[in-house]
């Protein structure tokens, strides 16, 4: 008997010896059933007793079924909180149907799901985590949504998977391969609040053919852009903001609306789609560059009224583009905006209009006609591209002497016959109508030393044109411009000046509304005084601004004052713009910039700039004024001096505006970007044979822009080790 009790014990004994071995050899670090299924559990943290969800000894089949993870589990005295999903936890499992996640899961680990045939998988709120390939080979998972919580999925978690229905609610997503290559993917849902989205977080996804975009605020890159099998992009409600590139190359959208509440579209967000029609809301304000850019099929366009600038390329290769609304508010096309739009055969600029930009136009070979109902010449920053010499440029003949005046303007074919209008005395001019085809006069009224044009006789409105005396520059003259004039038969009110002759001083009235740009030009005018009851323009010592004080419109050349007496101005701090040419013969003077300037115009004839540290939006290196983060050249004094000649241009630089280095003797221009920047035909000037030195091996890219091929270019030579260099090197 007591040889028997001795046998049991130590054959006990060995058997707590070899459970011991066996556990320090297991994946596991204990077990426990939830219902009828055994869970293995590994401890992740001792001290806050936290523990995830394991497999046995093998990674594959470890369970099957129904699998209900706990909220807590209970091990040898201790209660364990179920806080993740390990790796490879359930990989391999062929019979697992659905898995429901306890509420303190929050993350699931590297291939947890890897090649399992789970049908559904019952998330918590709290999931933060989903890791690599988690989900890979699942043939039988179709929906998934990945939750608010959720703030990282781990590279290519549902690859080759058989989803086909996801909903994104996330915040943010970094990885851009969390969703790449699943061929079975059809629709995605991004929620209201997605704010952040990898860029192609969708390569790959081959049949992706129905989008509804949600999201708010997106920041950044669109998620969506370059997929060719989308077809249907529906855009909630809610969104404020169209991302960079939103849909751009996806060729199979057709068609899709964009609804009231969008108030900014951001660049390319709709380049290279297969848009055929657009009606963007009234409540868009804001459109970045070639937003509409190669748009092949794109026929129909209409913009909102509130648009106050079509932007860079924005329709640039819009072959079928043929109609298109224009909105009443427009000021301003930029550079490039309807460049080869060969569809387009006519082009309406509306009264406000005041700013055209270099090859707006240019490649538009169907144009016929542009109308232009702005009484006061929009500014042209290069020629109107005209395809051949029967192309017209309608006006209201009554201003045809404000155009024939304009830069750019004189030479083209107006239906009123320009060419063929004289002046035939100093009071009238003979202008051909071929609307009503028959010839009228144009008055021209001189009273005093002043001429004017009627430009409206109907309502008896006149602009001043020119002086009928010519004066020296030594004689000191004021001209006090009359709120009205009369021809002795009726009574003239002066809305408009379009040019003066020389004078010190000249008063402005309260019935002017517009002044042509570089009016004040070649002239040494010491002051200009405005009628405190203009509605459009004031003057504060002697400089003209616009009513607001927003905008400093000219600054007297022969104006003495604090400000400059040392040879700097200083603006008053509401000024946000500087017009163009606003600052002639100031070669000596330093101009003072801001913190709240916002933009500086071209053609500024002073000795350099001073901007304030603290200004947000521009900055300079030495004389030149540029973006804050130095990608853009806005504008150089007329006259600024190089030494030898010799222009470096920064290594950031990526635009430089039509204009600024025109008058600069550049000799030798150094690029320090091996992608060319973009510059314009009057950036600089072009007939000195210029020397453009750029980086080794970028010879084809600069050869490919035809402004940079006009230039003498040569790629800069290595710089020779010196014998110090050489001997390190040689140590190393």
């Amino acid at each position: 008997m007591m040889k028997s009790r001795y046998f049991t014990l130590i054959c006990a004994l060995l058997c707590i010896n070899t459970g011991m071995l066996t556990a320090q050899n297991n994946h596991f670090d204990f077990t426990s059933k939830s219902g009828k299924t055994k869970i293995y559990y590994k401890v992740t943290d001792k001290l806050h007793n936290k523990a995830e969800v394991t497999y046995k000894n093998s990674e594959y089949g470890s369970y099957k079924g129904n699998v209900i993870i706990p909220d807590t589990v209970r091990f040898r005295g201790k209660t364990y909180s179920v806080t993740g999903i390990g790796d490879s936890a359930f990989f391999g499992c062929d019979n697992i149907d659905t898995v429901h996640l306890s509420q303190f899961v929050t993350y699931i680990g590297n291939g947890a799901f890897y090649l399992t045939n789970i049908k559904l998988i019952e998330f918590n709120e709290n999931i933060e985590s989903i890791g690599e390939s988690a989900f890979a080979n699942c043939n039988s998972i179709k929906d998934f949504t990945v939750n608010e919580n959720v703030k990282h999925i781990g590279k290519n978690a549902f690859f080759n998977s058989g989803l086909q229905n996801l909903i994104i609610n996330a915040r943010a997503l970094d990885n851009a391969s969390s969703f790449n290559d699943i061929s079975t993917l059809q629709h995605v849902t991004i929620g209201e609040n997605v704010a952040e989205l990898a860029e192609n977080i969708f390569a790959g996804c081959r049949n992706i053919t129905d989008i509804d975009y949600n999201a708010i605020e997106l920041q950044g890159f669109s998620p969506i852009s370059n997929i060719p099998s989308l077809q249907n992009v529906t855009i909630g409600n809610n969104v404020k903001v169209l991302p960079e590139e939103f849909i751009f190359n996806c060729k199979g959208v057709k068609q899709t609306e964009i609804p009231q509440s969008v108030e900014t579209v951001y660049s390319f967000a709709f380049a290279q789609s297969g848009l055929e029609a657009v009606v963007l809301p009234e409540n868009l304000s804001q459109m970045g560059t070639s937003v509409f850019k190669d748009c092949k099929s794109l026929a129909y366009v209409e913009l909102p009224d509130n648009l106050r600038v079509i932007t860079e390329n924005m329709f640039q290769g819009c072959d079928s583009l043929t109609e298109i609304t224009i909105p009443a508010n427009l000021t301003e096309i930029d550079s490039g905006a309807f460049m080869d739009c060969k569809s387009l055969v006519s082009y309406i600029f509306p009264d406000k209009m005041r700013v055209i930009g270099v090859n707006a136009f240019y490649g538009c070979d169907a144009m016929q006609t542009y109308t232009c109902e702005a009484k006061t010449p929009p500014v042209l920053k290069g020629e109107l591209y005209m395809p051949d010499e029967n192309t017209q440029v309608e006006i209201d003949c009554s201003t045809i002497l404000s155009y024939k005046n304009a830069d750019y303007w004189n030479g083209y074919n107006y239906p009123c016959q320009m060419d063929n209008v004289m002046v035939q005395n100093s009071s009238q001019r003979e202008v051909f109508d071929s609307k009503r085809n028959r010839t009228f006069t144009e008055r021209i009224i001189t009273t005093g030393d002043l001429s004017y044009v009627i430009t409206n006789d109907r309502n008896k409105l006149v602009s001043v044109v020119a002086s009928q005396t010519v004066y020296r520059d030594d004689i000191t003259r004021q001209i006090e411009i009359p709120p009205q004039i009369s021809d002795g038969q009726a009574v003239y009110t002066v809305t408009g000046i379009e040019s003066l002759g020389v004078c010190r001083s000249v008063y402005i009235p309260p019935t002017v509304k517009h002044i042509d740009t570089m009016v004040f030009s070649g002239i040494d005018l010491e002051y200009i005084d405005v009628d405190a009851d203009n509605s459009y323009f004031a003057s504060s010592d002697g400089v003209l601004y616009t009513k607001d004080m927003r905008t400093l419109v000219a600054y007297p050349a022969g104006l003495q004052s604090e400000d400059n007496k040392d040879n700097i101005i200083s603006l008053p701090q509401s000024v946000e713009h500087i017009s163009y040419g606003a600052f002639l013969k100031h070669d000596k003077n330093i101009l003072r910039i801001g913190k709240n300037v916002k933009t500086v115009g071209n053609a500024q004839e002073v000795n350099g700039f001073d901007i304030d540290m603290d200004n947000p939006y521009i900055t300079r290196i030495g004389n030149i004024i540029i973006s804050k983060d130095s990608s853009e050249v806005l504008t150089a004094p007329c006259k600024m001096t190089l030494s030898n000649n010799t222009l470096t241009l920064w290594p950031s630089v990526k635009k430089i505006n039509d204009g600024v280095f025109a008058q600069v003797n550049v000799d030798t221009l150094v690029c320090q970007s091996a992608t060319p920047p973009e510059i314009y035909e009057h950036t600089f000037d072009f007939n000195r044979n210029i020397v453009c030195i750029i980086p080794k091996g970028s010879l084809n890219a600069y050869k490919q822009n035809p402004l940079f091929k006009l230039m003498n270019l040569q790629e800069a030579k290595p710089v020779k080790a010196t014998a110090k260099r050489r001997i390190a090197a040689k140590k190393r």
